[in-house]
């Protein structure tokens, strides 16, 4: 289950202030496991799991005790044995670094951005105080802070720009900080059938990025209603009552959201005059795809998910012959 879902089943269920929030701050061994997965834990429930299964109530014991007994991040080590990590479908066992915090002193902000895609950075540490946190992504990026040290909070905004799931503790003048970046994996929502949209969802999962395709309004829409400013909306269908809906249904979510449109001028035309309420200068690339020559539906995949990774990305999408700097992220 994504963090998304994990977080929205959470407050679901009304008034949990006394569940804690866990997460896998470092690991050692483990066979290169990939981080990020969350947890969240009341006296009587649990959502979401670490290491993909149940780790028993010895360690759902510990981690309330962390997460109680602080208003900041409280850390604790946890070996997993070589039997016990096969069991969970790992290469080989390790010691875990977990960091647990309790729910009443996380900021809403920081939940509200978990729970609807967007990529969060939750800074706390020092004294006791409000946690500091960074939502957004591309210059629509907010800072909630209270009190933090400039140093602090310029590490933060430098993790929060690479939009990666990032873990970091630092000292500075004497105390220790956490630094937590969530980026949710890119979701895509491919609306259309055919070769071209297999093509598009391939291309897409190469990346890494999670697909959904449909022609059909119902689940499109769902689907449209939890992109967030990271995703992308492929409109492959020139269908516009069925493809309109699921475009304002996004819309009126994340206008960030990379809306990906095939079709003539004529066509594009039509669309924007169909979405004249929203601000589409920004996120709306109809035709869709760089220009690349593409002839085939391949060729064709390729450059909308080309425009799309330049668009999350803030490149420009030029050759590197032609640019300064960095030649990786």
């Amino acid at each position: 289950m994504d963090r998304s879902s994990i977080i929205r089943d959470f407050r679901s269920v009304g008034d949990c202030e006394e569940a804690v929030f866990v997460r896998v701050v470092a690991m050692t061994g483990f066979g290169g496991r990939e981080s990020g997965e969350i947890l969240l834990i009341s006296n009587e429930s649990k959502w979401g799991r670490l290491f993909g299964d149940d780790l028993g109530n010895e360690f759902y014991d510990r981690a309330r005790q962390a997460g109680s007994s602080s208003s900041k991040a409280e850390f604790f080590e946890w070996p997993i044995g070589d039997s016990k990590a096969v069991e969970l479908g790992l290469a080989c066992g390790g010691v875990a670094t977990i960091g647990s915090h309790i729910v009443s002193s996380l900021p809403l902000e920081f939940l509200d951005a978990l729970a609807r895609r967007i990529p969060v950075t939750l800074v706390t540490g020092g004294e006791p105080q409000k946690a500091a946190v960074i939502v957004g992504v591309r210059n629509e990026v907010q800072l909630v802070t209270s009190g933090y040290p400039v140093n602090v909070l310029d590490r933060a905004k430098e993790v929060h720009s690479r939009s990666l799931d990032f873990v970091e503790r630092i000292s500075f003048e004497g105390s220790d900080f956490l630094i937590e970046s969530y980026a949710p994996p890119s979701l895509a929502l491919v609306v259309g059938t055919g070769t071209l949209a297999r093509a598009v969802e391939s291309q897409f999962r190469m990346v890494g990025m999670e697909v959904s395709t449909s022609d059909s309004g119902g689940d499109a829409l769902e689907i449209a209603q939890s992109l967030g400013p990271n995703d992308a909306l492929i409109l492959l269908s020139h269908d516009h009552d069925l493809t309109t809906p699921i475009a304002t249904a996004v819309l009126e979510t994340s206008l960030e959201t990379y809306i990906g449109s095939l079709g003539s001028r004529h066509t594009q035309q039509e669309r924007r005059k169909r979405l004249a309420n929203f601000d589409l200068s920004a996120s709306f690339f109809g035709p869709v795809g760089f220009d690349l020559g593409s002839r085939t539906p391949s060729e064709t995949a390729l450059a909308i998910c080309a425009e799309f990774l330049a668009y999350r990305n803030q490149r420009a999408g030029r050759s590197l012959r032609d640019t300064q700097g960095p030649i990786n992220g």
